[in-house]
């Protein structure tokens, strides 16, 4: 019980997290700022490469404090929204998603991960943040 309550934690974490980035403070939502380019960590070319995503990885932070090995990962471009929290064990150079939120409301679930989200995020993380 005490796992799947530290999940859906870090779920909210990072919706209220990438929401806040998204919309600004204003309300009602503003229109989103520019993304930091310093935190780009993988640019994913789509169809016939006119189109691309691109993906940003922030360190998590609660009460501006980082949660240790949890990061923000927004993912910005032609397949839309999707904010996620991406758990990293630098350790064993590994990462687990954690859960995350499409389009601003729609939950995703581990299917979701498993079938269309490109490995090559998590690996672009793990290799900028376990590099430290």
């Amino acid at each position: 019980m005490d796992r799947w309550i530290s999940a859906l934690m870090a779920i909210v974490l990072a919706a209220t997290a990438a929401l806040a980035r998204a919309q600004g403070t204003d309300d009602p939502p503003a229109p989103r700022p520019e993304l930091d380019p310093a935190h780009l960590v993988y640019t994913q070319p789509l169809g016939d490469g006119l189109y691309f995503d691109q993906w940003y990885a922030y360190p998590l932070t609660e009460f501006d404090e980082p949660m240790p090995s949890l990061y923000t990962v927004i993912r910005d471009g032609k397949s839309g929204d999707f904010a996620g929290t991406l758990s990293l064990d630098c350790a064993a150079r590994s990462a687990r998603w954690q859960g995350g939120v499409l389009h601003g409301t729609q939950l995703v679930d581990e299917a979701y991960f498993a079938t269309r989200m490109p490995p090559q995020v998590a690996d672009k993380v793990v290799a900028r943040y376990c590099s430290r």
